[in-house]
């Protein structure tokens, strides 16, 4: 028997382990290109 909740956790803590890992490899790049989407002119 799956029990749901476990499952829904794990993934979720993957995802966020997942989600720090690139943001800490790549914050630098990131950084650069939110601001220039956000800087450029529409």
């Amino acid at each position: 028997m799956v029990r749901p909740h476990i499952d829904f956790y794990s993934i979720s803590f993957r995802m966020v382990k997942k989600y720090l890992t690139i943001r800490m490899k790549g914050a630098s790049e990131c950084v650069f290109e939110v601001e220039r989407y956000v800087l450029s002119p529409r």
